[in-house]
C-alpha cells in the first residue's frame, strides 16, 4: 500500500497550524490540485474576515499602544544598547507593567491571524 501526497497532508494537517499549512501547500503544490483546500483554509482564518479582523486589530492596537510607542519610539536602539529594555527597566521609566507585554502578545497574534508576519510593528 502506497500513500499519496495527499493522504500524508492529510494525516498531517490536524497537527500543523493552519497558517503553516496554507504555506507549505501554496509552495509546494501545484493550485490546480490544492486550491480548494487552501481556500477552504483561508476561510476558516481570520484574514478572510476583513471587518472583524480590522476590529479586532485596532482595539488590540489600542491597548498594546504602550508597549509599541517603546517599540517604535526614537530611544528604543539606546534602551536595548543599554540593556534597558527589560521589564524592571520599562516599569521604573516607562511605567510598562506585564499586561501591557500580554497585549503586546495579543496584538501581534491578531496580525499573524491576517497573515501579516513581517515587517516593523504598526
Amino acid at each position: 500500500m502506497t500513500i499519496t501526497s495527499a493522504e500524508t497532508i492529510k494525516q498531517m494537517s490536524q497537527f500543523l497550524d493552519p497558517h503553516l499549512l496554507l504555506f507549505m501547500l501554496a509552495k509546494t503544490t501545484d493550485a490546480k490540485v490544492t486550491g480548494n483546500l487552501q481556500n477552504s483554509i483561508k476561510s476558516k482564518l481570520l484574514m478572510s474576515q476583513k471587518d472583524k479582523a480590522k476590529e479586532l486589530e485596532d482595539s488590540a492596537k489600542a491597548d498594546a499602544s504602550k508597549l509599541l510607542d517603546v517599540l517604535n519610539g526614537k530611544d528604543f536602539a539606546k534602551l536595548r544598547e543599554e540593556h534597558r529594555f527589560t521589564l524592571e527597566s520599562l516599569k521604573k521609566e516607562k511605567e510598562v507593567n506585564i499586561n501591557d507585554c500580554h497585549n503586546l502578545q495579543k496584538y501581534a497574534k491578531v496580525l499573524y491571524e491576517q497573515g501579516k508576519y513581517k515587517g516593523k510593528f504598526l
